[in-house]
């Protein structure tokens, strides 16, 4: 810990004693009025010849303790060496009174100095004293005694002063000695209270940051994987792997993007990507599909998984058909000309999780090679769809028909045209 840091902490145990200071001379005060007022009460009741100058000094006592309460809500007095004079202030009135009024009334040395013996630690519990303060401030109320004693000519027995004297002395001791005590007690404390403030707050801080990392991989994983795969990879399922009987896929590609990106700085072909398939994000969204992956210019789209769907075929036309405005649409206000070559096809799949670190979402299967092929052997501004789609769309869509198209790698396929919603009659 630097000096700077340990200034700190006195400065904010320094505050925390003024508190508990502040607090002290306030309840202090009111003990004091409560005190002698009660007494001055029970005498005039049961005493009505009780001295009107004992009264006096009893109103006086009750009148200072009074002010010294009201003192300790002045700004003035809300700092720690005034509100202080007022705790050393308060101590000698309540010594002081009780050692004079006692000999005003001609008692006895021992149930005086019995109250100074309790006065002496009651300040050091409630005022929270220094060794110095105690020292000083209870010395002062012995001095003023035993002066007052000797200015009255009172003759007490050697014993009964050396005895009393004594017990004063050592309760005065005991009480220094309590005062400091309690003082490095009360510094422990307060280190230990704000090592473990400072302790719970970097916790705290790193609880924040474990939460917000927390966060930010909660998002970056369901970026790249759909909400109920990444809860299976976080339960520590090893293999995730699924057969799906009915899924259609899409396949998109940006026709001439290769020519158009010859010569372009890497960061506009980038941006101009990002700006195009971002808009395809938000079609996935709105039509609940899944976004398979990104290569190149392509962009690949999965409908019916990971949760099956019974209009899996509806939902992927509706964003087909809806991709081909929206090109148009960033055609028109970017003015490019971008097309777009889509196929699709509809069938069975299966579709998981592969890799260990970088890992994706994938589907495999002959179906989606044939959406695949479907997109290769289309025409631009077109959707080209397999026969399997077709079915499962007839009765919704116009669909023209294309005839028998070569597919590479498979016997020659019939395939469609899809073109736009069938309009209810």
């Amino acid at each position: 810990m630097n000096d700077i840091q340990k200034e700190g902490i006195e400065k904010q145990f320094r505050q925390e004693l003024l508190r508990k200071l502040t607090l002290g001379v306030r309840l202090g005060s009111m003990l004091i009025v409560f005190a002698f007022f009660s007494f001055a009460f029970i005498d005039r009741v049961f005493d009505p010849a009780y001295p009107e100058l004992l009264m006096r000094i009893r109103i006086i006592l009750v009148s200072l303790g009074i002010t010294i309460f009201l003192l300790s809500f002045v700004p003035l007095f809300r700092n720690y060496l005034p509100m202080r004079l007022l705790s050393f202030v308060l101590v000698l009135i309540s010594g002081g009174g009780v050692a004079v009024l006692t000999e005003l009334t001609g008692g006895s040395v021992s149930p005086y100095w019995a109250m100074i013996i309790v006065t002496f630690f009651g300040a050091t519990l409630l005022l929270n004293f220094s060794v110095a303060g105690s020292f000083t401030v209870y010395l002062l109320v012995f001095i003023f005694y035993d002066a007052l004693l000797i200015y009255s000519g009172e003759k007490i027995g050697t014993i009964s002063f050396v005895s009393s004297n004594a017990g004063i002395l050592l309760s005065i001791v005991v009480s220094v000695t309590g005062s400091g005590y309690l003082r490095i007690l009360m510094h422990r404390d307060f280190e230990s209270r704000h090592s473990l403030n400072r302790a719970y707050d970097e916790l705290s801080g790193l609880h924040e940051e474990l939460r917000d990392e927390k966060e930010q991989s909660e998002r970056l994983l369901l970026n790249v994987l759909p909400e109920q795969i990444a809860a299976r990879l976080r339960s520590r399922q090893e293999i995730i792997a699924d057969r799906f009987d009915e899924v259609t896929i899409l396949f998109a590609d940006i026709v001439g993007f290769t020519t158009y990106s010859d010569g372009k700085p890497p960061d506009e072909i980038i941006i101009v990507l990002n700006q195009i398939f971002s808009i395809f994000d938000e079609l996935t969204e709105v039509h609940n599909l899944e976004k398979i992956k990104t290569v190149g210019d392509a962009y690949m789209v999965v409908g019916g998984l990971p949760e099956p769907s019974t209009d899996h075929a509806q939902s992927v036309a509706l964003m087909a058909l809806e991709m081909l405005a929206q090109i148009r649409d960033f055609n028109s206000r970017s003015r490019s000309d971008f097309h777009l070559r889509i196929g699709i096809n509809s069938g069975e799949a299966v579709a998981g999780v592969i890799g260990n670190k970088k890992f994706i979402y994938d589907i495999w299967g002959d179906s989606v090679n044939i959406a695949s092929r479907m997109e290769s052997t289309g025409i631009p501004d077109r959707i080209q769809i397999t026969e399997s789609t077709r079915a499962r769309l007839d009765h919704d869509f116009l669909i023209e028909e294309r005839g028998i198209v070569e597919v590479k790698g498979k016997r020659p396929m019939r395939t469609f045209f899809l073109n736009a919603p069938r309009i209810p009659a």
